[in-house]
């Protein structure tokens, strides 16, 4: 915990932002390739397919939000305990 007291804000800010971005465009990321992999062999045979992937926002929200959470916690904790010691 004392690792992550020791955090700064901006740096906690560029996790949660990776995060998101990384939940929302690995998805996208795997759909065009699986797309363009169905395409391929859907010319071949005359069909046509769609595909949909939804990417939850609860995968998508809740990590970032304990993380910051838990940041917040051990940043508090580390000041109580400073705060402890000085008296």
């Amino acid at each position: 915990m004392r690792r992550l007291a020791e955090w700064p804000v901006l740096g906690v800010v560029i996790v949660c932002i990776t995060w998101v971005l990384l939940s929302m465009f690995v998805p996208l990321l795997w759909m065009s390739i699986q797309m363009r992999r169905q395409m391929a062999i859907l010319e071949r045979t005359g069909g046509v397919e769609a595909m949909a992937v939804q990417v939850d926002a609860l995968i998508v929200l809740l990590p970032p939000l304990v993380f910051c959470g838990a940041w917040l916690f051990a940043r508090h904790r580390a000041r109580r305990t400073v705060a402890r010691r000085e008296v």
